[in-house]
């Protein structure tokens, strides 16, 4: 298979720990690409010991703003957006592409994931995807590609003409929900999804970057001002009164138990609704030296 059609590109922050395992897990011959988010550890120095093509952001653009910059950077005629902790079976990429190739109406797909302690599959049908919660099509597109609605978006394998065709991922989403709106803005468009079963990958949820207390904040601040802001941008209603309520007492009940990590959890989340209220962008809220910036 002619791999030069396709580019392996990661965004990461601070993720040194497992970005090297992910590198060295896509097949030579396969363009590869890393946007760093203004990094605070060595995760650069990982990248250029094993040769590959970096592009260092001198500030924390966001996860899809960096996707889109590296995309602009590439021309081939796939992407292969990968999060760091994401690691490719051998012919992933191949499998991926012979799809790619055979269902030319479908602009994004993705592996079977599994996790990588256990080796337990990742549920790709989300459940609870925001923006396309209904729609479970389940269409056999052959063997081993079936059509669904939603695909998690740490492996997304993308067909150049539908990212274009979209304008990439919606740069105001600094974090979270990026895949939810992407895949609602595929399916308006008229462009497929689908899971190809037969092409795998691990991942190592949630390692691809150090837990601490002020991340957790950072994170899930960004977590409920993204759902708020794809409820309002695809006209849904946003729940504010009861939600806020419910995370006031949580923050007091974890406080009271010392649970500080669960504590940050609910503040974050509490603040990132309310700032949305407030007409605070996500993008005045970037994640920099481990924390957010105010």
């Amino acid at each position: 298979m002619a791999l030069p059609a396709v580019t392996a590109l990661f965004v990461t922050y601070n993720s040194a720990g497992v970005i090297g395992a992910a590198i060295d897990s896509v097949p030579a011959g396969t363009r590869t690409l890393v946007v760093d988010n203004a990094s605070d550890d060595a995760t650069l120095d990982v990248c250029r010991k094993r040769g590959v093509e970096t592009i260092a952001l001198e500030a924390n653009v966001g996860y899809g703003a960096a996707a889109n910059i590296g995309a602009r950077h590439t021309d081939t005629d796939y992407i292969f957006l990968l999060n760091p902790d994401i690691l490719l079976q051998d012919d992933c990429i191949d499998v991926l592409l012979a799809a790619a190739e055979a269902h030319e109406n479908v602009g994004l797909l993705g592996p079977s994931q599994f996790r990588q302690d256990a080796g337990v599959k990742v549920d790709h049908d989300k459940p609870t995807s925001l923006l396309v919660p209904d729609e479970r099509t389940g269409i056999a597109l052959s063997d081993s590609v079936q059509e669904v609605d939603f695909l998690l978006g740490s492996a997304y394998f993308i067909r150049r003409k539908a990212f274009d065709a979209i304008g990439g991922f919606d740069e105001e989403l600094f974090l979270f929900y990026e895949d939810d709106d992407f895949c609602r803005r595929l399916r308006d468009a008229g462009w497929a999804r689908a899971l190809v079963a037969d092409a795998f990958c691990q991942h190592a949820v949630g390692q691809s970057s150090p837990v601490t207390a002020d991340l957790v904040f950072a994170k899930n601040w960004h977590i409920a001002w993204s759902e708020c802001y794809a409820r309002t941008k695809h006209g849904m209603p946003v729940p504010m009164v009861a939600p806020l309520l419910y995370l006031g007492l949580k923050m007091l009940f974890h406080g009271l138990l010392g649970k500080m990590l669960k504590r940050a959890k609910a503040a974050g989340a509490f603040r990132g609704r309310r700032d949305f209220a407030q007409g605070v962008r996500a993008q005045d809220r970037r994640i920099a030296r481990g924390k957010l910036v105010v």
